[in-house]
């Protein structure tokens, strides 16, 4: 084989070996940094080759609206199908059970929700993330589903993130001692979320 044909054999290798040909990745209200696992996954997803969509939303950090968030998600992924896997973090996976609730959507092959904010332990200001969400009606819409926490995470209640995994009729994975499963719990990477989207079953 020649020397130039190998680089293109090796990038070949790597294309679109997820299950998914379409990531959106949803971070939460302190936003995901350069060493926060979704930024290690949206590498890994890039390098895989299929479309990775990783929006900012408006109001991080600051006040954060559902509607904005909504609005701004609608726009950066304009196509959810079943080839379609959506990864969120916290706040971020209240965002996405409100938008699978759109008439617009009909389907989505992944969700994966990583420490989902309980209604009953965050901040008042943003309790109208969680207003109107109808579990059965988003469970329907969804075809495979996972929910991770940890049992000593002050912004999610453990038993509450497994009814919500039972509820959008998913797995359920308790993490011992991770806190919010994010960077200042050592969550720097999550290769269990990057199986998930390579696994078709």
């Amino acid at each position: 084989m020649s020397q130039s044909l190998k680089p293109l054999l090796h990038i070949t290798l790597h294309m679109n070996s997820l299950a998914f040909s379409r990531v959106g990745i949803i971070h939460g209200t302190s936003g995901s940094g350069a060493t926060h696992w979704q930024r290690w996954l949206e590498c890994k997803c890039i390098q895989s080759g299929v479309e990775t969509l990783f929006p900012k939303l408006p109001g991080r950090f600051g006040d954060p609206k559902l509607s904005a968030w909504l609005e701004a998600l609608s726009r950066e992924l304009p196509v959810i199908d079943r080839t379609t896997a959506l990864i969120a973090h916290s706040m971020g996976c209240a965002t996405v059970l409100q938008l699978l609730q759109s008439d617009s959507i009909h389907e989505v092959g992944l969700v994966v929700l990583v420490s989902p904010s309980s209604p009953s332990r965050i901040p008042r200001q943003l309790s109208h993330f969680y207003d109107g969400f109808d579990p059965v009606l988003v469970a329907m819409k969804i075809l495979r589903s996972a929910v991770f926490a940890s049992d000593n995470d002050v912004l999610v209640n453990p038993d509450t993130a497994a009814t919500l995994a039972r509820d959008l009729h998913g797995s359920f994975n308790l993490i011992s001692g991770g806190g919010h499963l994010s960077v200042s719990s050592g969550f720097h990477k999550f290769p269990e979320v990057l199986r998930l989207l390579e696994s078709r079953s």
